[in-house]
């Protein structure tokens, strides 16, 4: 199988993504899902503290990553 290298420019961040050739890449709106839970992951790995506000961010910020996982799935499974 052959592979491509896909790029974007976002925030003035560059992403990359590795897609086999020939086959479609994950419909825009399942892409955009994973964006926002990518980000929310790299939050959850910066937000590190035993302070009380810091604790319950990361708690509000685990269950969004577990709606955004959940959405996610469910949209591969239609």
């Amino acid at each position: 199988m052959r592979y491509g290298l896909n790029s974007s420019l976002v925030d003035g961040v560059a992403h990359y993504r590795v897609l086999p050739l020939g086959i479609s890449p994950l419909p825009s709106e399942i892409e955009l899902l994973f964006e926002e839970y990518s980000q929310v992951d790299r939050a959850l790995d910066v937000l590190e503290s035993d302070h009380q506000s810091v604790e319950q961010a990361r708690a509000l910020l685990e269950t969004y990553r577990d709606s955004l996982d959940a959405r996610i799935s469910g949209k591969r499974d239609e």
